[in-house]
């Protein structure tokens, strides 16, 4: 009896103590419960503050365009005007003539001036205009600096031109613009001066072959119409 009761005692203890030697698995962290509406409260958020970097940016650009957009290249002028078309008391109107943009051709461009007399005064005064440079889209003929040092006009037609040695030192070459800036001066003294058949161009009181090796102007210069176009 005795035994018996020792084992029937012995199931129980041994139960327990596998009971005592389960390892209880882990506890899953309980989720927290999502609030209602927070995801899309996060996408509000998200969307505000996009449209408040946007509008800032906008206004930054904006500020810029106002305080840098006007200083960029300023567009070229226009040609100052050619002035009254007709003279007035103590003028007189000429016609000059410069090169046209091709170098091609001359076109006469119409100018008051002063009032002179004489036939030397008269052809002294339209160089030097030509010298100045066109009012128009035209181009210019003769090199800036360009002085007119003395002018005399003979009895048989003949207008001797002295030039500043800007005109040769300071010529950009080539036929064609050598030819606008010598038959420039010789229509020009022709157009407004009576009488005058021929021009004789120096430089520094001196007779040179060219100006930049390609136009003769060691003698006397006849006009050729063949040179000038009207507008």
């Amino acid at each position: 009896m005795l035994a018996l009761g020792v084992q029937r005692a012995g199931p129980s203890r041994c139960a327990k103590a596998m009971k005592s030697r389960r390892v209880s698995p882990p506890r899953r962290r309980a989720s927290k419960a999502k609030r209602p509406g927070a995801s899309n409260s996060g996408r509000w958020g998200r969307w505000i503050k996009a449209s408040i970097g946007l509008a800032v940016a906008l206004a930054c650009a904006w500020v810029g365009y106002i305080l840098w957009g006007g200083r960029g290249p300023k567009p070229p002028e226009p040609p100052p005007e050619a002035g009254p078309s007709e003279p007035l008391a103590g003028q007189m109107k000429v016609t000059l003539y410069f090169s046209d943009p091709q170098a091609e051709f001359l076109l006469g461009e119409d100018r008051i001036i002063p009032r002179v007399d004489g036939a030397a005064a008269l052809a002294r005064a339209v160089v030097e205009e030509v010298a100045r440079g066109p009012r128009t889209a035209l181009q210019p003929t003769l090199p800036k600096g360009t002085r007119v040092l003395k002018v005399d006009v003979r009895g048989d037609g003949l207008c001797i031109v002295d030039l500043s040695e800007e005109i040769q030192r300071d010529h950009p070459g080539g036929s064609s613009g050598e030819l606008m800036s010598v038959y420039s001066i010789v229509e020009t003294i022709a157009a407004n001066v009576p009488g005058i058949k021929s021009v004789q161009i120096m430089i520094e009181g001196k007779k040179t072959e060219t100006l930049a090796g390609h136009i003769s102007i060691g003698g006397p210069i006849r006009p050729e119409p063949s040179y000038v176009r009207s507008r």
